[in-house]
């Protein structure tokens, strides 16, 4: 189909990135509720459809423990983003078979996304018409919302299995650490444009209120707290040339002023952290090597060596690290010649005498426990975290000191680290850049909610571009498509 520039282009696609547990059927309801309020209608696209069925025997555990194998084993056959050139076929069908145009108000809603390749081919696809909500709900109630519907299924086991059941279920969910096409849920969530509180019906509602408010072209919203924080924290991260990853932290004041900001860095004499214009620059990348790396490896040879001393059977090849690749001594973090995000934050405000008690700390990552500490310490009071960290022992070093949003009653005589919820940091100038926001009078300019539309459309371009991966799945995959959509995989 070309393309049509004098037809408005109405159509957009929002693409779900959700951990198992969370409840979509009621994302999807207050998804659509929040779309009529601005004249638009949704349709979902499902992509677990295309897997084989399971047998009609076969327990809800079973059921999703097959559909995860399936999922692995078609990625496996094909490609990791094999599921998203199969949503766009469906997308396709779906706009020809009854004569719909891209002018219809209409957005068709994927479900749901499980890796990283999945987000980017529907990015190079669909470019600015597709937007990603990432689904938070804290483990506890997703464990809570397996458990229950195992418990219905079975009331014979008792609920301390159906919870080990769902626990096992969201583990893999996250990242399947020791399968190459396995899903990797934590880090496809760190892609979204706006992130969803799943928690309770009520925050549901309200975050998907403000995310259609958002993206939707409500003239007159503006940064909340949370929101401006993470975005400064974000910013602050694009300053590190780190060799691992980009971590940015910012603190604020409880009454919304900056205390600091900081980033991951090599630290210099003087204090604060090495800048690209500072003369003698000394960072990880002019010496060429990430100190902490070389160290762990030299830490296993010399445990290895220690162990054949001691009589053990020597390996029958050279030990280079790689062995150990998900094994926990690769999580020592102490050996880095970086400092920290959240550390560098916090030595600013110390070394420019400003208070950071009872202060809000917000990061781009989930604290490490070397930062964690250090949070505990400095009388942090709250930590808002844009990107989950499953490395962190955090969690289990700090239970006296560190509380976190996990379904339970918000803890007391603990530093709070909550989850983000909101606008994301990618998409905040895109929502937040505003034009004139009054007529010729002065008189503010009213929203019409029944003609508005999408902030982020552009032309479509896209219809070419479906196109073009229909013929890739047809003629590179080797997934041959039958007129209904089918596929021999499914």
């Amino acid at each position: 189909m070309p393309t049509d520039e004098t037809v408005t282009n109405n159509e957009l696609f929002i693409g779900l990135i959700a951990p198992l547990g969370v409840d979509l059927g009621a994302v999807a309801h207050a998804l659509d509720r929040a779309l009529h309020t601005v004249s638009y209608c949704s349709e979902l696209v499902h992509l677990t459809s295309r897997l084989s069925p399971t047998p009609p025997n076969a327990s809800l555990f079973e059921t999703y423990s097959d559909l995860i194998q399936a999922g692995n084993k078609l990625r496996s056959d094909s490609v990791p983003d094999v599921f998203l050139y199969l949503a766009i076929q469906e997308i396709v069908r779906n706009r020809s078979k009854d004569g719909r145009s891209t002018s219809d108000r209409r957005v068709t809603v994927v479900r749901q996304l499980k890796r990283t390749e999945e987000v980017d081919l529907l990015r190079s696809v669909y470019g600015t018409n597709i937007l990603f909500l990432s689904c938070y709900a804290p483990r506890a109630v997703r464990v809570k919302y397996f458990a229950d519907k195992f418990a219905s299924e079975s009331r014979s086991s008792s609920r301390t299995l159906h919870e080990a059941r769902a626990l096992e279920l969201i583990s893999k969910d996250e990242h399947e650490a020791d399968d190459p096409n396995g899903q990797r849920l934590l880090e496809t969530y760190a892609k979204g444009d706006f992130v969803v509180d799943c928690s309770t019906p009520q925050a549901l509602t309200r975050t998907m209120d403000r995310f259609v408010e958002a993206f939707f072209g409500y003239p007159f919203i503006s940064p909340n707290h949370d929101e401006y924080g993470a975005y400064l924290a974000y910013s602050a991260s694009l300053r590190s040339a780190d060799l691992s990853r980009q971590v940015g932290a910012a603190i604020f004041q409880p009454t919304g002023e900056i205390v600091a900001l900081g980033c991951n860095e090599v630290p210099k004499f003087g204090g604060g952290t090495y800048w690209t214009d500072d003369p003698n620059d000394a960072r990880d990348f002019q010496i060429g090597q990430d100190s902490n790396s070389r160290l762990k490896t030299d830490m296993i040879r010399d445990t290895v060596q220690h162990l054949i001393d001691a009589g053990w059977s020597p390996p029958t090849r050279e030990i280079d690290g790689n062995e150990l690749d998900n094994a926990m001594i690769n999580d020592i973090l102490e050996f880095g010649r970086v400092i920290h995000a959240e550390m560098n934050a916090i030595c600013d405000a110390s070394r420019f005498g400003r208070r950071t008690s009872g202060s809000t700390l917000y990061c781009t990552t989930f604290p490490c426990h070397m930062c964690s500490r250090h949070i505990v310490a400095a009388g942090i009071e709250r930590v808002v975290y844009l990107e989950p960290y499953h490395k962190s022992l955090a969690r289990e070093l700090y239970p006296d000191s560190i509380g976190f949003d996990d379904g339970t009653d918000a803890p007391t005589g603990k530093v709070l680290f909550a989850s983000y919820a909101g606008v994301t940091p990618i998409a905040f100038q895109t929502v937040f850049s505003k034009r004139r926001r009054k007529d010729k009078t002065g008189r503010a300019i009213p929203w019409a909610h029944d003609t508005a539309r999408p902030i982020n459309l552009s032309t479509t371009e896209y219809l070419n571009l479906e196109q073009v991966a229909l013929k890739q799945i047809t003629e590179n995959l080797g997934i041959p498509i039958s007129p209904s959509g089918a596929t021999d995989a499914s």
